[in-house]
Parts: structure tokens; sequence; C-alpha cells
């Protein structure tokens, strides 16, 4: 009597997600060819597996870069299919240029930084001031006050930048001698002197604030009395108390406090 013995390897199959086959623990003859493949599990928008190709071990030879993989066991063998499983974030901005842009994928857990610059289109005297996000979903947390947010992304993930108009306001001076160096202006409680001019500052839509031009100014040779102040109408609406003006304000502009001089 002959005994007959047929000589056996053992395919071990390995996955971190979806499924692979044929099923892991399969034996085969020495020889075989098998084909492998690798497939990845179901998604939800903004979720995918990002195919990274087979990491094999033992005896045998390959063939295939793709989840679809031919082997040939000549000895035992382990076969483990890498995907990247990755999320989208998702980013609304209506100013500015965020980073990284609107539907960049992530590997899972990934420390993300999204910032947005906080001031774009200073044409014409327009900028905008970001104010912070909000709307946050899946990794997202919270709302906050910043134009940066960092967390790690777990899940399919969007934000919301959001932006507040601001104007530039411009104050400016007319009648006022060099003999006259001092204060001329007071904005919001601060003072403001003749080298400071022209006075340039960006204000928020519809946000309130106070001046007023001083008077009278006495200078070393002359005194100088304020006769007028214009341009208001196209920053905003003014009401006027005790010489201090409140502007509440809705545009860009020049606003102008003219003097009349007179001899000391």
């Amino acid at each position: 009597e002959t005994a007959s013995w047929t000589h056996l390897y053992q395919l071990t199959m390995v996955t971190s997600f979806g499924t692979v086959g044929p099923a892991t623990g399969s034996w085969y003859s020495a020889g075989s060819k098998v084909s492998i493949s690798a497939t990845a599990p179901s998604t939800v928008i903004g979720e995918r597996y990002v195919w990274n190709g087979w990491v094999g071990s033992g005896s045998g030879s390959y063939t295939g870069k793709t989840n679809i993989r031919s082997i040939t066991m000549n000895g035992p063998i382990t076969e483990t299919a890498s995907w990247a499983h990755q999320y989208q974030l998702s980013v609304v901005s209506a100013h500015g240029r965020p980073t990284p842009a609107s539907g960049t994928w992530f590997n899972s857990g990934t420390l993300v930084t999204e910032s947005v610059a906080s001031t774009t289109g200073r044409s014409v005297g327009t900028q905008y001031r970001c104010t912070g996000w909000s709307s946050g979903t899946g990794s997202v947390p919270g709302t906050g006050s910043s134009n940066s947010v960092t967390f790690t992304i777990t899940a399919p993930s969007s934000l919301t930048w959001n932006w507040i108009t601001q104007y530039k306001v411009t104050f400016s001076k007319s009648g006022i001698g060099t003999d006259f160096t001092g204060a001329v202006l007071k904005i919001d409680g601060t003072s403001y002197v003749q080298s400071n001019f022209p006075v340039t500052l960006w204000w928020d839509q519809n946000s309130h604030h106070t001046f007023q031009y001083l008077s009278p100014l006495v200078g070393s040779t002359y005194k100088y009395t304020l006769s007028s102040t214009s341009g208001t109408n196209s920053v905003g609406i003014t009401t006027t108390q005790n010489g201090v003006t409140t502007i509440s304000v809705t545009g860009t502009g020049t606003i102008t406090g003219s003097y009349s001089r007179t001899k000391k």
C-alpha cells in the first residue's frame, strides 16, 4: 500500500473595512492559483473608502494591484486589504477663501484646522469681517467667534462662516492752520490731534459710534471755530446732542469738519 498525501497551505484574509474573499482560513493545495478580492463597505454622502492596496506576507507569488489579486500558494499566506477611511468637509462662506477648501477629504481621525481670511474686498470702501462659524455638523463642535476652528474629523462634517460688512469712514478737517497742534476731534472717546488727520476707521454695518469736532481751537496765532460738518449723510443716520454726534453706520464716506479763522 502507498500512502497518498495532499500538501495544503492556509490562506489568511484580513481587512479593517468591508469584506474579503475567499473566506479567511481556507486551505489550498501547493501551487494553486487563487483569486482574492476586497469590497468596501457601504457609505453615506460625505464618506468614502480609498483603496490602498494589498499587504501580503508568506510564500507565494502575486499579480494585480487593484482590489482583485491573483496569488499562487507556495506556502501559508496572509493577505491584508488596506483601505483609507475618509470623510468630506463642506464649508459655506459668502466671503474670503476658506482653507482647506470646501469638499476636501480627510482620513478619519485627522486633526483638521479650518480657517478663513478675516477681511476681504477692501475696494471702494467696503470690506468683510469674519464673526465666527456656526451650523457645525458632524465632527465640528458647537459655535464659535474666531476665524479658525480645529477638530478631529470622525464623520462627514460641515460648517458655515459668518460675516459682517464693514465700511471705511474717513474724518478730515479744513480751515485749521499749522499754528494749532492740539486735539481736533474725539471719536468714541479717543482724541485725535492735527497730525493724525486724515483719520480712517473701519466700522461694522449698523454699529453705533460717537464723534465730536472740538470748538473753539485756540492756536498760537488764530482761533478756529467749527462752522459746519459735512458728509455724514453718506456714512449713516445721525443725531446730535450737546455737540456730540451719534451715528448709525450704513455706508462708506468722508466726514469733514470745517472751521472759520479769527485773530486771537
